[in-house]
């Protein structure tokens, strides 16, 4: 059952980044319980080439909390518009997909556990596990055909119930896939949560990982978000994001419907 909503956010309740594994991660809070959203998204850019590729985004995510635990699974459908192969949160230069096709993208799942938190619910530390499973086409250009893992960490704040820091990093293991010149790479996330009232939140952060490709230069990318809490049982969220490096998304944006159980 959920709990009754509080003034302000607590960390137990910022359990996980939304759009993990997709081309955006925007901010999520969930209280214990079980939470299913919808978050139809947009995405366009160069990805260091010389053509342009738009890329639309239908993911659904199931989250579940309890106690310490938190879990994520991700399932996409993409439409995908332009030559490129996506591969995680990266469009793959070179890729064999070429004009417009639509189809399932990977699915993620996630684990994580908050491991340390201290008396005054100030400061929380929470590893985590990520899965990336092929469910895609890589003939479409939706995947590289190949499982993909990451561990980390996730760090929150909590300052006068108002400013909520946060900052995560962690190391994927990128599945060898032939024909492609793909590395590991390592994934790092910092941005604040704030309250501007009572469950409206306004979140900034910055995002991205090292280089997928030898060769090419990293991917970073600057987010902007909204979250409102409606009702105990319905939260809405848009945000955008816009490119910092050759290799990311140039802009794109998204907006979110979320049902807590």
């Amino acid at each position: 059952m959920i709990k009754r909503l509080k003034r302000g956010l607590n960390l137990d309740r910022m359990l996980l980044l939304a759009g993990a594994g997709t081309l955006a991660a925007a901010p999520f809070t969930a209280c214990a319980g079980t939470a299913v959203g919808i978050e139809p998204s947009y995405f366009t850019g160069s990805y260091g080439t010389t053509q342009t590729v738009r890329i639309y985004d239908l993911p659904l995510s199931v989250y579940y909390r309890s106690g310490p635990w938190g879990f994520h699974a991700q399932f996409s459908y993409l439409s995908i518009h332009g030559n490129a192969l996506v591969s995680g949160a990266t469009v793959i230069r070179g890729s064999p997909g070429r004009g417009a096709r639509s189809g399932p993208g990977d699915t993620w799942l996630e684990g994580r556990y908050r491991l340390y938190r201290s008396s005054a619910s100030s400061f929380s530390v929470s590893p985590y596990v990520k899965l990336k499973v092929p469910t895609a086409s890589r003939s479409q250009g939706f995947g590289t055909g190949s499982f993909d893992e990451e561990a980390g960490a996730r760090f929150a704040w909590s300052f006068f119930h108002r400013l909520y820091p946060f900052a995560q990093l962690g190391y994927r293991f990128v599945g060898r896939a032939s024909g492609l010149n793909l590395r590991d790479i390592t994934t790092y996330e910092a941005g604040a949560s704030l309250a501007l009232r009572p469950h409206r939140y306004l979140t900034l952060s910055v995002g991205g990982h090292t280089p997928l490709e030898r060769g090419i230069g990293p991917t970073d990318e600057l987010l902007a978000a909204y979250t409102s809490r409606l009702t105990r049982q319905w939260e809405l969220q848009a945000y955008a994001v816009h490119g910092l490096t050759a290799n990311s998304t140039q802009k794109g944006g998204g907006l979110g419907v979320y049902r807590h159980f």
